[in-house]
């Protein structure tokens, strides 16, 4: 649901009581990222420390508190997304989901399509077989994937 996803601008130092594109919203204190920066977040080739700020619920008391936020960089959810990357070549943008979009180069955009598939056809195998040995593969994928998200 899109109310449940901010984009998590660039400006911020951490989630307490940061200026989002909806206005003024804290993090409760019980969230997991509540008072941690984001600058921990490494950029990548989509935008120098961009990312989503998830959370649950967003309630105002005597201001506005995102329950249950937490920090997602864009590469993960490009990655783990359950939906077609949409590439745009006119406007060099990616959708996910039918819903978000962000500015992203045709050959990342490819790369990350074969990494989704690459995850898939791994976990396929496993659950098809789990006696399978994939752990070279394995230890591949997760090299890869912890490059791009970390």
């Amino acid at each position: 649901h899109t109310s449940n996803i901010l984009d998590y601008m660039e400006n911020k130092n951490n989630l307490n009581s940061s200026t989002t594109s909806t206005g003024q919203d804290s993090a409760n204190p019980a969230s997991t990222d509540s008072g941690k920066s984001h600058y921990g977040l490494k950029g990548d080739t989509i935008g120098t420390k961009d990312a989503f700020l998830v959370y649950y619920k967003k309630m105002t008391i005597n201001k506005q508190f995102l329950f249950d936020a937490t920090v997602v960089p864009h590469a993960s959810v490009l990655l783990f997304s359950n939906s077609e990357l949409v590439f745009t070549h006119k406007t060099s943008r990616v959708c996910v989901s039918g819903w978000i979009e962000m500015h992203i180069t045709e050959l990342h955009c490819i790369l990350f399509r074969r990494l989704q598939r690459e995850i898939e056809d791994l976990l396929r195998v496993k659950v098809e077989d789990s006696s399978v040995d994939i752990s070279t593969r394995q230890r591949n994928l997760t090299y890869i994937v912890s490059m791009l998200v970390n």
